[in-house]
């Protein structure tokens, strides 16, 4: 591709051992990009403006089922983001939001039948809660991180499930 005055502009593709696994077509910085796996099937499929990710974006399973879908700004995943799981009918794996490419705030996770199987909630580099939902005899887990996480880690064991009991057995574990 070429640049005119510091834009991307006209057809652009990227080119590895002879594959391309990238191409779109850009005016002053803004357009559409596609990336490509070397066996040519599509990867992922997303707007661009001001040279960078910006706007809604798919990424796609190798089969070619949706894997995720969520906006980009500034190249980087930002708001909310859903993630799939490789099977038919788009069954949610995991859903939550990014802020600037980091996660932030509560993510539930789901088992492909779509049963929650567990939260989180925090953000890189500020500390980390993951809360596994309990399983059929009733076990549930919670890890709790903080920075540096081999000085500030607790985990929590339940049995039974939450509403049963109010207090949780805690033990710190050094990493």
């Amino acid at each position: 591709g070429r640049f005119v005055k510091r834009q991307m502009e006209g057809p652009w593709k990227q080119v590895v051992n002879g594959k391309v696994v990238g191409r779109g077509e850009f005016l002053h910085g803004a357009g559409q990009w596609k990336s490509l796996r070397t066996d040519g099937t599509v990867m992922a499929e997303g707007a661009f403006r001001g040279n960078r990710a910006e706007g809604p974006w798919r990424v796609y399973h190798p089969g070619g089922r949706l894997a995720a879908a969520g906006a980009m700004r500034n190249g980087k995943r930002d708001g909310p983001w859903t993630f799939y799981h490789d099977a038919p009918g788009q069954r949610v794996l995991a859903q939550g939001s990014f802020v600037k490419g980091e996660t932030l705030g509560t993510w539930r996770h789901y088992a492909a039948n779509g049963a929650l199987i567990a939260t989180s909630l925090g953000r890189a580099g500020d500390g980390f809660t993951l809360n596994v939902e309990p399983t059929a005899g009733g076990v549930r887990r919670v890890v709790r991180q903080g920075l540096p996480a081999e000085l500030f880690r607790v985990d929590g064991f339940q049995v039974g499930r939450s509403e049963e009991h109010t207090s949780e057995l805690q033990s710190p574990c050094n990493l």
